[in-house]
């Protein structure tokens, strides 16, 4: 699985947690509860994990750091979300179709179902449009954190 590497990431939340593991050990049963909750997870460098969120319509990830720091870890997390290629396919068409159905109203002696093909292409780009800005991550990654500290 190939990670989109362009998403602008923002830092969701963060733990500390004690172990008596040693760090690839950790690594290891980090990359379970990840495996856990995410049909696609990915290894960076240096303890870093990407989780595939991703819907139909927006591809959003959570990168999960582990770092040692004398004796604990901390485990980061920074989240990130933007429109997948469906959604800016179907963005792209119901704009252009309330182009074109706009250049058949503003005629004399329009026809009603080009007024309502022009309202359904108006709500359904406004409705996917709310869906992709849809917040990601807070909740997500509470939940995550909670199932990490628990890796000690």
């Amino acid at each position: 699985m190939e990670f989109d590497t362009n998403i602008s990431l923002r830092p969701c939340g963060s733990v500390e947690i004690e172990s008596s593991r040693d760090y690839e050990t950790l690594l290891g049963e980090v990359w379970d509860v990840l495996s856990s909750v995410s049909k696609n997870v990915g290894e960076g460098t240096g303890g870093e994990f990407w989780v595939d969120f991703s819907g139909t319509l927006k591809t959003k990830y959570i990168v999960c750091n582990v770092e040692p720091i004398s004796g604990k870890y901390r485990i980061s997390l920074r989240c990130g979300k933007k429109s997948g290629r469906l959604g800016d396919a179907f963005m792209m068409v119901f704009a252009l179709g309330v182009f074109w159905f706009f250049s058949k109203v503003v005629v004399p002696a329009a026809l009603l179902s080009n007024y309502v093909a022009l309202g359904t292409c108006l709500v359904l780009l406004g409705a996917t449009f709310l869906h992709i800005q849809f917040p990601f991550g807070a909740k997500e990654s509470v939940a995550l954190l909670s199932k990490l500290e628990k890796v000690r």
